[in-house]
């Protein structure tokens, strides 16, 4: 049994410091998607913003800062979206029933970038960033 409580603890203290920075509260204007109503821009958006509901925003941004900040190299030229994807597809995986074991590789290649992998243990520690982010 691996003790990664206090990495976690540093990592996600870390991440919560940022994350207020992210938002803006104070706006109450909607997005405007550039596409009028029934078009299939306007359809595409929804459909998107409907997964991406499931998901807290909160959380999604807590994991984005973590992963950026213990894994820089893995993070450098990556969007933010981009890296949300390694959580959602893991979830994804998750809520179907793949056991840790498949998804944690999974976490793996999905983390990799610009031909730098994780290590499995890298992998399982991005793992146990992922499951507090699932819905």
């Amino acid at each position: 049994m691996r003790n990664r409580t206090p990495f976690l603890t540093a990592l996600l203290a870390g991440a919560l410091c940022v994350v207020p920075a992210c938002g803006d509260n104070d706006s109450t204007d909607s997005p405007d998607t550039g596409s009028p109503p029934g078009s299939p821009g306007a359809m595409a958006t929804t459909a998107i913003s409907g997964v991406d509901s499931a998901f807290d925003k909160t959380k999604l941004a807590a994991f984005v800062a973590a992963f950026r900040t213990g894994y820089s190299d893995l993070a450098q030229n990556r969007s933010d979206e981009d890296i949300e994807q390694i959580v959602i597809a893991s979830c994804t995986d998750l809520a179907n029933g793949v056991d840790e074991q498949t998804v944690t590789v999974r976490i793996q290649s999905l983390a990799a970038h610009e031909g730098t992998e994780p290590t499995p243990e890298q992998a399982e520690r991005l793992y146990d960033l992922v499951t507090p982010a699932c819905p």
